[in-house]
C-alpha cells in the first residue's frame, strides 16, 4: 500500500523512546490529510548486533568519536584526508578496547551493507513518494547510506533530511555533497515541512519556505518554528509501539514517552550559559499551557498504558512546577514518573512541590547557571561569598524526594574500574544509557549500596529509571 510520507529513524539510535520529532511530524501531516508512517529501521538494527550491544553503542562511547557513523561510513566511499580523520582511527580503536566492544569491527566488516540493502528494500515496500530521515547523534551516516540505496533502486523518491544534525552550517554541507539528498530542513521545521511536502506531492518544488534547503533554493536562515505551543498536535507513537513487540529481545525493554512542555530556555534567551549547545539559533522560550501538558500526558498514557515520560525540555518551566505537576499530585495515581531538566537555583520549596507527588518520581538533572564574559566573572564573585546554589541542590533535591539519574549511573562504573582486569565478564553490562543501571548478576548490590545513602527508602528499589530489563 502506498503511503505519501515514510520517516525513518535510522541507527544508532536507543531504542527505549520513540521519536519526538517525528511523532510530532506524523500528526501535523496526518493533521493535513497527508499519509504519513514512521519506520523505525533503529529497532531492526538492535535486533540484529544484539539488544545490550546497541545500547552500549548508542550511550557508551564518547560522543565525539562517532563510533554510529563510523559503522556507515564505507558505505559513503572514501575519507577525508584531513588530520582529524587521520587521527580518528586511532582514537576509536582505543575507545572499543577500553569498553569491550571489539565485535563492532566483525559487524562493520560482515553486516552493514546487508543491513543497508535490506532497510532500503523495507522502506521501499511502502512505495513512499517522500522519505524523511531525522539525523540526531550518530544517525547521519546511516541515513546517509540507506537514502542512496533507496535512490539508486528507485531515484523518484524524494529524500528529505532534517534534525539536530543539519542545524547551522551542516544542513547545507550535506545537500552539497551528498547527491541521494534533494532536500535539508534547517531549524523547527513544524511550520515548513507540511507545506514543502504539498508542494512536492503536486510535482512543484517548495520555494519561499525559510530553513528549506535544495539544490537550486538555497534557504535564508533556519526555520523560526511555532509561537503557539498549544496549537502544535499531540505526537502519533503509535507506529513505535507497533514495530518494537517484533524484536526477539522486546519483553526486556521498558520504554519512555518523549513529551515536550516547552521550547527554549526562559534562563538562555537573557543570558546564554557558556556550557549550553543546545538551541543556539532558538533560545526563545515558549511554553505549553499547563492544562494542554496535562491533558496530552494523560491522552498518551491511555493510549500507550506507559507511566515512564521524559521532557524533551531543555529547561523546566517555573509555571510547570504547580501548573503540571502540582496538578498531577491532586490526581488519582497512575504511577507516573518523569525525566526533566531543571536550572539549579530553583529552591527548596519548588522541590517539594515537584516530588510530593505520591504517584511515582520524579527525576532531575540540574544545570548550573554560568554567565559569559564579563558578566560571569561578576556573577561568579557574588557566588563566592554565599554557598552555590549547583552545591546546595543535590541536598535539598533528596530531601524534596527527588532523583538524579545522573548522580546514579556513574558512581557504578567508577567502582568497576577497579575490576576491569579481571576480563570481559567484569565488563559485561546492559549499558541501557544514563539512566540505567548495571546488570544485577555483576554489580546490583554495588549499585543498592552507592543508592540507599543518597534517596529516600520509598524509592531506593533498583530499577526506577532502568530502561532495559537484566537478561
Amino acid at each position: 500500500m502506498s503511503v505519501d510520507v515514510l520517516f525513518c529513524s535510522a541507527p544508532v539510535m536507543s531504542v527505549v523512546r520513540p521519536s519526538a520529532a517525528l511523532g510530532l511530524l506524523q500528526a501535523l501531516l496526518r493533521q493535513n490529510g497527508i499519509g504519513a508512517e514512521t519506520l523505525y529501521l533503529n529497532l531492526l538494527f538492535a535486533d540484529r548486533i544484539g539488544l545490550d550491544l546497541n545500547e552500549r553503542l548508542a550511550e557508551k562511547l564518547p560522543s565525539h568519536l562517532l563510533a554510529g557513523d563510523w559503522l556507515f561510513g564505507d558505505c559513503l566511499g572514501s575519507r577525508p584526508g584531513r588530520p582529524q580523520a587521520r587521527r580518528h582511527p586511532s582514537e576509536l580503536s582505543a575507545a572499543i578496547e577500553r569498553k569491550g566492544l571489539d565485535q563492532l569491527y566483525e559487524i562493520r566488516r560482515n553486516l552493514i551493507s546487508s543491513f543497508v540493502a535490506d532497510a532500503a528494500d523495507r522502506l521501499l515496500e511502502r512505495t513512499p513518494k517522500i522519505i524523511g530521515f531525522t539525523s540526531m547523534f550518530e544517525q547521519t551516516a546511516a541515513s546517509l547510506a540507506i537514502a542512496a540505496a533507496v535512490k539508486a533502486r528507485d531515484p523518484s523518491v524524494v529524500i528529505c533530511v532534517g534534525g539536530a544534525n543539519c542545524h547551522g552550517p551542516m544542513g547545507a554541507v550535506l545537500l552539497k555533497n551528498f547527491a541521494q539528498i534533494d532536500h535539508v530542513f534547517n531549524g523547527e521545521a513544524d511550520t515548513v515541512f507540511g507545506p514543502a511536502v504539498e508542494a512536492i506531492l503536486r510535482g512543484e518544488a517548495p520555494r519561499g519556505l525559510s530553513g528549506c534547503l535544495s539544490r537550486d533554493q538555497p534557504a535564508a536562515g533556519a526555520a523560526a518554528g511555532p509561537t503557539a505551543m498549544d496549537a502544535l498536535p499531540i505526537p502519533d507513537y503509535a507506529d513505535y509501539f507497533a514495530q518494537l513487540p517484533s524484536m526477539s529481545e522486546a519483553a526486556r525493554v521498558r520504554p519512555s514517552i518523549p513529551f515536550e512542555s516547552s521550547r527554549g530556555c526562559w534562563w538562555g534567551q537573557k543570558h546564554h550559559c557558556t556550557f549550553c549547545g543546545l538551541n543556539g539559533e532558538g533560545m526563545a522560550f515558549r511554553a505549553k499551557s499547563a492544562p494542554r501538558v496535562l491533558s496530552e500526558i494523560e491522552t498518551l498514557h491511555a493510549e500507550f498504558g506507559i507511566g515512564r515520560f521524559a521532557a524533551t525540555d531543555n529547561i523546566l518551566g517555573m509555571s510547570h512546577i504547580d501548573g503540571v505537576l502540582g496538578r498531577l499530585a491532586e490526581r488519582p495515581a497512575h504511577g507516573f514518573r518523569f525525566f526533566y531538566e531543571i536550572k539549579a537555583n530553583m529552591d527548596e520549596a519548588q522541590l517539594e512541590k515537584a516530588g510530593a507527588r505520591g504517584d511515582g518520581l520524579v527525576a532531575a538533572r540540574h544545570r548550573e547557571p554560568v554567565g559569559s564574559g564579563a558578566a560571569s566573572h561578576a556573577q561568579g564573585r557574588e557566588r563566592a561569598a554565599q554557598p552555590a546554589p549547583a552545591a546546595q541542590l543535590p541536598r535539598a533535591r533528596r530531601r524534596a524526594g527527588l532523583v538524579d539519574p545522573v548522580r546514579i549511573s556513574r558512581r557504578a562504573p567508577r567502582r568497576l574500574r577497579r575490576r576491569r582486569q579481571d576480563g570481559p565478564a567484569a565488563r559485561t553490562s546492559s549499558a541501557a544509557g544514563r539512566l540505567r543501571p548495571y546488570p544485577a548478576r555483576q554489580v546490583q548490590p554495588q549499585f543498592r549500596a552507592c543508592r540507599r545513602d543518597r534517596i529516600p527508602q520509598r524509592h531506593s528499589d533498583a530499577g526506577l529509571w532502568r530502561d532495559l530489563r537484566c537478561p
